[in-house]
């Protein structure tokens, strides 16, 4: 049986994590609160990129009967009968973020076994995805860091402009990104949307717009600017997702921990009383 001291020294650890698990709930609230900062302000321009693509898109078949010698820009407008899938995997480069990363990798696996026929390749972004995929005998393809502390728009060009080259010249027919979104504190869906091929809008479904320095150049110029827009977009809505399960993380823990201090300070006012008890009993038959 556990000691008075030993009670004591046990409280006294648990309540220095108790402390350290606060902190981090409050480091975690703070950086959800610029995450969703971050990701407030992305949503106007990549709506924006997004709805001009979407014109440009409707037209593609015309731009490439004037411009042939652009095929494989065009190639992004067009389903390609073969070749290999890309799966771009979203994690965070830390732990302690609760179920956050577990689901995605669940989900990740899904993909795979749900598509046997795909020659798929992984693009692992975030250090927990690697290292899973390593203990699994999974090769891992290419691999960027995740600035999930607060992700630039750097981090977002740097792998958008790896999956493009991807795509235009190596045998590459699609290409997925699989994240986690931020929905509330308590709810981080994991969702997996396509990247590339585009999908083309019915043209009745656009405006009709004129392009100044003309709608082909255009194209060449937001291809680039709209894969960084959604890819930052994707890296703002991951890192509110971790923040928010870190904190919620956090928090579950500082609650379990208190637990932990009652039942461990119960215990030990039960033992201090029998200790009592023992003693007075002892002195009374003393005295007899």
């Amino acid at each position: 049986m556990i000691s008075l001291r030993g009670l004591r020294r046990k409280t006294k650890t648990v309540k220095s994590i108790q402390q350290i698990t606060k902190a981090m709930k409050m480091v975690s609230s703070i950086k959800l609160k610029h995450a969703r900062e971050r990701l407030s302000a992305s949503r106007p321009f990549a709506e924006r990129m997004s709805s001009l693509l979407s014109t440009l898109a409707a037209n593609y078949g015309e731009l490439k009967a004037r411009e042939p010698e652009l095929s494989s820009i065009f190639s992004l407008f067009e389903e390609k009968k073969r070749g290999k899938t890309v799966l771009v995997v979203v994690t965070s480069d830390r732990g302690l973020c609760g179920s956050y990363n577990s689901n995605i990798i669940r989900k990740a696996f899904d993909f795979i076994a749900e598509n046997p026929s795909k020659k798929i390749e992984i693009v692992a972004v975030g250090k927990k995805i690697k290292s899973v995929m390593a203990h699994r005998g999974i090769r891992v393809d290419y691999e960027f860091q995740n600035s999930s502390g607060a992700p630039g728009f750097a981090d977002a060009s740097e792998i958008a402009c790896r999956l493009l080259e991807l795509f235009l010249y190596e045998n590459i027919k699609e290409v997925f990104v699989l994240h986690s979104t931020f929905k509330n504190i308590i709810q981080q869906p994991v969702v997996i949307k396509r990247l590339m091929p585009f999908e083309i809008p019915a043209k009745a479904a656009v405006p009709n717009c004129l392009f100044e320095p003309g709608d082909l150049k255009m194209t060449e110029l937001m291809i680039p600017y709209y894969l960084k827009a959604m890819l930052y977009g994707i890296l703002s809505d991951s890192s509110a997702a971790e923040h928010a399960a870190r904190m919620s993380s956090m928090e579950n823990a500082t609650n379990n921990a208190q637990e932990v201090i009652s039942q461990l300070t119960l215990q030990a006012n039960k033992l201090r009383q029998e200790k009592i008890t023992s003693e007075l009993a002892e002195l009374v038959s003393n005295s007899i």
